[in-house]
C-alpha cells in the first residue's frame, strides 16, 4: 500500500499495535495502536546490524509528504553510516549541568583537577567552587544536558548571578 493521507485516515485500529508499511520508500510506515492514533516511522538497520526504529511524528501534526522526507533524509544518513536513533538515545542519556557539576566536585576532593600551578586544587578553592556551584549553577541550569547548553544559557546564568537568584 502507498501511505497516503486518504489511506492512513481509512485504516481500522484493532486491540494490537500493528504497522503498516510503505510499498515504496522501504522501512517508512505508520503505527496504529488500538487508541486510533497514528504515527509516522522509519525502521532501519544501524552499522552494527541493530534493527532501530525511530518515530517521525504524528499522523495528525505531519503529512505523508513529509513524512517520507523526513524517512528519506534518515535513509540517505543512515547509508553516509549514520544512525539517528542511536543519536537520539545518546542524546538522552547525556549528563545533565548538574551531574557534570557533581563529577567536578567529586574530582576535586580526588585531586584530579590541578591548578595552574598543576597542583591539586586548595580547599579553600574547592570550597568556593562547591558554593557557586550549589548557589548559582544549579538552581538555575541544572536540568540542561550539558551538551545542549549554549551561549544565551550563559547569559541567563550570568543574569541571575548579577540579579541575586
Amino acid at each position: 500500500m502507498t501511505l497516503t493521507a486518504k489511506a492512513v485516515a481509512g485504516l481500522v485500529a484493532s486491540d494490537k499495535e500493528r504497522i503498516i508499511w510503505d510499498e515504496k520508500l522501504s522501512g517508512f510506515g505508520v503505527g496504529v495502536f488500538p487508541s486510533g492514533t497514528r504515527k509516522w516511522v522509519f525502521q532501519y538497520r544501524n552499522g552494527g546490524g541493530q534493527m532501530r526504529r525511530l518515530a517521525l511524528g504524528a499522523f495528525s501534526k505531519l503529512t505523508a509528504e513529509k513524512a517520507r522526507e523526513a524517512a528519506m533524509k534518515h535513509f540517505a544518513s543512515i547509508i553516509d553510516g549514520g544512525d539517528p536513533s542511536g543519536q537520539k538515545q545518546a542524546q538522552r542519556a547525556g549528563l545533565t549541568v548538574a551531574e557534570m557539576c557533581d563529577a567536578y566536585m567529586k574530582a576535586c576532593a580526588d585531586g584530579l583537577v590541578l591548578s595552574r600551578s598543576k597542583e591539586p586544587k586548595k580547599a579553600l578553592t574547592i570550597y568556593t567552587d562547591k558554593g557557586r556551584i550549589e548557589r548559582h549553577v544549579k538552581p538555575l541550569i541544572w536540568r540542561l544536558k550539558a551538551s545542549d547548553v549554549v551561549r544565551k544559557d550563559i547569559e541567563r546564568l550570568k543574569a541571575g548571578v548579577v540579579t541575586g537568584k
